[in-house]
């Protein structure tokens, strides 16, 4: 095979490779996917990119038929990496400033609710 012809079947797979990846794979994917479930109402799906005692938090409000993301308007979600597994997410949350933490466990981004 020429090198030309190598290399263009060889850029295609990386690209194939990157488009198979999921959406979660950065802090702020997985923010945004992350608020897009709650404000669905759709906490079981939030729970499965949430970090252990967030997880515990959503499994309450569930029982409780509580979310305080639901319905609501997500703006100007920045990021801000603390480090190499912890990033700190701020967005306007139906106008006012609300945070939230994201944290790489296992190799995995997870979304962490601060206080």
């Amino acid at each position: 095979m020429k090198l030309p012809t190598y290399l263009a079947v060889l850029l295609v797979l990386v690209m194939a490779l990157f488009a198979c990846q999921p959406a979660t794979e950065s802090p702020k994917q997985v923010v945004q996917v992350w608020l897009n479930h709650m404000a669905a109402g759709d906490i079981s799906k939030a729970m499965e990119l949430s970090a252990p005692t967030t997880r515990e938090i959503l499994q309450v409000w569930q029982t409780e038929g509580f979310n305080l993301y639901k319905d609501a308007a997500f703006e100007q979600i920045h990021i801000e990496m603390q480090s190499d597994s912890l990033a700190v997410a701020s967005f306007l949350l139906n106008g006012e400033q609300s945070d939230l933490q994201a944290v790489k466990l296992e190799g995995k981004w997870l979304v962490q609710m601060v206080k």
